[in-house]
C-alpha cells in the first residue's frame, strides 16, 4: 500500500528556558501543522551538538538513549501508519500510547477541567449522573463514550421526555471533557464521538440561521418598551431626564424583563456589539461628542469584539431613543466604573464565561415571554402589516437585524463589516445568510439596467 502521508522528525532543542537550561523535544511537521513531544531532557545550550547532546555535558550518554527512544517511538508509529496506509496527524504521532485507564475516568477528568478553568462543576455532575443512570455504573470511562453509546444515551433522555435542549446541553458537558483530555494527548482527536456526522448531534444542535426583525417590528418594540416602563406626555418629544416608573423599573437588576429589552436595543443601536460586549462597558468609554455641524452624539473607545478581538468603531446618535437607553445607567449613582451593574456583583467575574452563559439563558427566557406581550400590544394597537415576532428569537436577533436594516439602505458591505467586527472576506457570506436571495437579485438588476 502506498504512503498517504510523510512527516518530518527532528530532535531540537526548543527556545524555552528555566534555570539557564532548554528542554529537547521530537518535532513533527506535515501538511502545514507542527507538533512537539518533550523527551524529559533539559539542558545547557552549550552542550548541544545540533542533533544529540555533547559529550562535554555530564550523563549525555543517559540523555542522547532517552532522546533515541522517543525518536524512534515516533518514527516506528509513523511507519506502522504508513505501512498500513493508514492517514496520521502530527498528534496521532505525538500522542503517548497505553494511557491508563485511571486518567480517563470521565469524573476525574471533570474535576481537572472545572479546577484548571475554575468553572462550576453543576452541569458536568448532572451529566455524570445521567450517564450513571444510564450505564449502570458510577465509573465511566471516557474511551467507552463512543458515538454508538452517545446516541442510545440521548435515545434513552429522549423517550424519558427530556427536552432537545437539555439533551444536547448533556452532550455539550460530553463534548468538553472529550476536548479537554484531547487537549492533554489522553485520546486520539480521531475518536471524538460528537462530530458533524454524528446524527443526535445533529439533530439537538439548535439552528444556527441568522434572524433578523423588520424595521416596523423595531419600531413596535421602542414603542412597547417607552409606553410599559416610561412615564411620557402627550408631546411626541420625550425628554431624556424622564425616569422609569420605579415600580416596574429596579435600575439595579438585571435579571428584569426591563434589563433584557434594553439590552436587546441597546445590542441594535450599538451596531450589534453582542451582549457579553455590552455588559463590559465601562462609563469611562463613553462620552459625550459635538461634531463640527453642531450634532451631539454618543462616542464609545476602545470597543473589541470579544469573538474576534476585531476593534469596532461606534458612534451613536444623540436622540430620544438613545438617550432612554443609556442615560439611566451615565446617570447612576455608584463608585464603580461600570456602565451596568451585572460585574458589580461579588459572584460575577468578567473573566468567568459562565456566569453570562447563566445571564443569556435568563434573558432568553424572558425575551420569549416580552414577544408574547409585544405581540399582543401591536394587535390591540391595530399595526398595520404586522408580522408576530418568534418566540425563538434570541438576543442576536438584534445584531443581525442592524445588519439587515444597514444593507437594505447601503450596498457597501465592507463599511458593514467594520461596524460588526467582522472581517470582510466572510461578510459577502453573511449578508446572503440574512438577505438570501434577494439582495443579489437586486443589485444584479442595477448591473443590467438599459
Amino acid at each position: 500500500m502506498p504512503k498517504k502521508n510523510s512527516a518530518s522528525i527532528k530532535v531540537v532543542m526548543l527556545k524555552t528556558e528555566k534555570d539557564g537550561k532548554h528542554p529537547i523535544a521530537i518535532r513533527i511537521c506535515w501538511n502545514k501543522k507542527v507538533a512537539s513531544r518533550y523527551t524529559g531532557v533539559w539542558i545547557e545550550p552549550q552542550y548541544w551538538d545540533g542533533n544529540e547532546v555533547g559529550r562535554k555535558c555530564p550523563n549525555s550518554a543517559t540523555y542522547n538513549i532517552l532522546i533515541r527512544k522517543c525518536f524512534s517511538d515516533i518514527e516506528n508509529r509513523k511507519l506502522e501508519y504508513e505501512s498500513k496506509g493508514i492517514e496520521y496527524s502530527v498528534y496521532d504521532l505525538v500522542e503517548e500510547r497505553e494511557v491508563p485507564q485511571s486518567k480517563l475516568d470521565f469524573k476525574t477528568l471533570f474535576e481537572q477541567l472545572t479546577k484548571e478553568r475554575g468553572t462550576g462543576d453543576r452541569n458536568y455532575k448532572l451529566a455524570l449522573r445521567k450517564l450513571s443512570e444510564y450505564f449502570k455504573s458510577r465509573n465511566i470511562i471516557l474511551t467507552d463514550l463512543t458515538a454508538e453509546a452517545l446516541q442510545g444515551f440521548a435515545a434513552d433522555m429522549h423517550c424519558n421526555g427530556c427536552k432537545n435542549g437539555y439533551i444536547s446541553n448533556m452532550l455539550r458537558q460530553i463534548g468538553a471533557v472529550w476536548n479537554y483530555a484531547i487537549s492533554k494527548r489522553l485520546v486520539s482527536r480521531d475518536d471524538y464521538p460528537l462530530g458533524n456526522d454524528h446524527p443526535f448531534w445533529r439533530r439537538y444542535k439548535p439552528d444556527s440561521n441568522p434572524t433578523a426583525l423588520s424595521r416596523l417590528q423595531v419600531q413596535v418594540i421602542e414603542n412597547y418598551f417607552i409606553n410599559t416602563y416610561y412615564e411620557i406626555d402627550n408631546s411626541d418629544i420625550i425628554n431624556y431626564q424622564i425616569c422609569p416608573i420605579e415600580k416596574y423599573v429596579n435600575i439595579n437588576e438585571v435579571y428584569s424583563y426591563w434589563f433584557c429589552l434594553n439590552l436587546w436595543l441597546t445590542m441594535y443601536y450599538l451596531q450589534g456589539l453582542s451582549p457579553v460586549d455590552i455588559l463590559k462597558l465601562k462609563r469611562s468609554q463613553i462620552s459625550l461628542v459635538t461634531n463640527d455641524n453642531g450634532e451631539k452624539y454618543y462616542q464609545i473607545r476602545d470597543i473589541h469584539r470579544s469573538k474576534t478581538n476585531v476593534a469596532v468603531p461606534i458612534a451613536v446618535e444623540y436622540n430620544d431613543m438613545t438617550q432612554i437607553l443609556l442615560y439611566p445607567y451615565l446617570s447612576r449613582k455608584t463608585d464603580s466604573d461600570w456602565l451596568y451593574p451585572f460585574f458589580e456583583r461579588p459572584t460575577n467575574n468578567p473573566n468567568n464565561p459562565n456566569c453570562t452563559k447563566n445571564f443569556l439563558s435568563t434573558a432568553s427566557k424572558n425575551l420569549k415571554r416580552l414577544w408574547i406581550r409585544i405581540n399582543t400590544y401591536a394587535e390591540k394597537n391595530n399595526v398595520k402589516d404586522w408580522i408576530p415576532i418568534p418566540k425563538e428569537t434570541t438576543l442576536y436577533s438584534a445584531r443581525h437585524s442592524f445588519a439587515t436594516h444597514f444593507v437594505n439602505q447601503s450596498s457597501d458591505i465592507n463599511a458593514l463589516a467594520t461596524l460588526l467586527g467582522r472581517s470582510v472576506q466572510g461578510i459577502g457570506v453573511y449578508v446572503k445568510q440574512l438577505t438570501g436571495d434577494d439582495y443579489i437579485l437586486e443589485k444584479r438588476k442595477n448591473v443590467f439596467k438599459n
